[in-house]
């Protein structure tokens, strides 16, 4: 218990510097693909039907889907996340990456998340 504290402490001081906050519910909509360096713009009606939908509970992000990511490291300015298929980034302003481990870095997706 005296370890988790100073653990969620620490967590909420990152999130708040970044503007995500523990225990709050997200929306992200999709603004562009990276596929082999080359990056694609998503249109915006394709984005606004199938938004990214999670919330940030101590140390783990879970989606509408129940899909539930592990935190695993803060470093400078990104927080990562991760399950056995994907790895989640929190990047400031609110933004998000998502990269699938099997393309291993090939193709990577970018949302711009806001509170729902």
């Amino acid at each position: 218990m005296k370890i988790l504290l100073p653990i969620f402490l620490f967590v909420s001081i990152i999130f708040a510097d970044e503007g995500f906050e523990i225990d709050s519910e997200y929306i992200c909509f999709n603004t562009h693909t990276m596929k082999q360096g080359q990056k694609y713009t998503v249109k915006k009606e394709d984005s606004v039907n199938s938004p990214f939908v999670f919330a940030l509970k101590e140390n783990q992000l879970i989606t509408e889907n129940k899909v539930i990511f592990d935190f695993k490291m803060q470093k400078e300015d990104m927080a990562s996340y991760s399950n056995d298929g994907y790895m989640l980034l929190l990047l400031k302003n609110k933004e998000l990456g998502l990269v699938p481990k099997k393309a291993r870095g090939q193709v990577q997706y970018y949302f711009q998340c806001k509170l729902k």
